[in-house]
């Protein structure tokens, strides 16, 4: 059986589908783990929200770390889910209170609300799965440390020496930079010593990745840091290299939807994800201090 830990969804149920089977025709007991940001962009965001809420368990097949998507909308959800809504009064809600409701996030998820006639007590059921959600999970898998979260974790989430603050202790601002903060695609992770974070949230299609053709719309390497979001919803945008991708925590095995040819390789002087990687699966140097090095070649450019 393996761990797998995916990228961010973003409503794109279909493609998760046929992900998840592509996994499971090779390893039936697959265990899977979301790195949040299921729901937003893509068009069937309450179907894979239903996924999740009838699937995700906290020692299931099926995990899931908080992401900034959830995160943002608790408190307008919270508002929702005391209004009183019945599917009688929301057939008979005039059109601007149906605006009003439709404007409270950008990407209409409120509107799908009202359009799928969700309930306030359905949206207490959203809102309390959200709220029971880890902001991060810790694994070890084969001896090595794993750390899985939305986007980052500094060092002021450490109650100590190498232990991070209980999930029940972070304060607002930890979980505020836990899924929405953003680092450099280099940037590597020294917060926990020997432990590798996995993450997503900026996709690799994002313009600072152009840098790494050999990488562009694939998992990208750091040191000691992974980012398994490759931006599958931006597909409908046109582009081309987005993919939705998985990693194997057992031997860092990548997984993607779509199997796509790399057209491009760095030259040795760049900065080399696939260095790191390959550094992170030796165990006696589990830090790289290669990897390092590549990363000051790129600061001296």
């Amino acid at each position: 059986m393996g761990t797998y830990v995916v990228g961010d969804i973003h409503g794109c149920f279909e493609e998760w589908i046929s992900f998840r089977d592509k996994i499971l025709d090779i390893d039936d007991s697959a265990e899977f783990i979301f790195v949040g940001d299921l729901i937003d962009r893509g068009n069937d965001s309450l179907k894979m929200l239903d996924f999740a809420m009838k699937n995700v368990r906290s020692h299931g097949q099926y995990q899931m770390v908080i992401g900034n998507h959830e995160y943002s909308k608790l408190r307008d959800l919270k508002v929702y889910s005391l209004r009183n809504f019945t599917k009688e009064s929301i057939e008979n809600m005039d059109e601007d209170s149906k605006l009003m409701v439709s404007l409270l996030d950008r990407y209409g998820f409120f509107g799908s609300l009202i359009h799928e006639k969700i309930t306030s007590d359905k949206a207490k059921e959203i809102y309390d799965f959200w709220m029971s959600l880890s902001y991060y999970i810790e694994k070890k898998i084969n001896g090595v440390n794993f750390i899985i979260a939305h986007a980052f974790i500094n060092s002021y989430c450490l109650q100590g020496p190498g232990v991070l603050i209980p999930n029940e202790y972070l304060d607002d601002g930890m979980k505020h930079d836990i899924v929405w903060e953003r680092v450099e695609p280099e940037k590597g992770f020294f917060t926990l010593k020997d432990t590798i974070l996995i993450h997503g949230h900026t996709p690799t299609l994002a313009d600072s990745f152009k840098q790494y053709p050999e990488r562009y719309g694939k998992i990208f390497f750091a040191e000691n840091r992974i980012n398994v979001d490759c931006g599958i919803v931006f597909k409908h945008a046109g582009f081309k290299e987005a993919n939705l991708a998985a990693i194997r925590l057992e031997d860092l095995e990548e997984f993607y939807l779509y199997d796509t040819p790399r057209d491009e390789i760095l030259d040795e002087a760049k900065f080399s994800s696939d260095e790191c990687k390959n550094n992170m699966m030796n165990e006696t140097e589990f830090s790289s201090d290669e990897c390092k090095n590549n990363m000051m070649k790129l600061f001296a450019r």
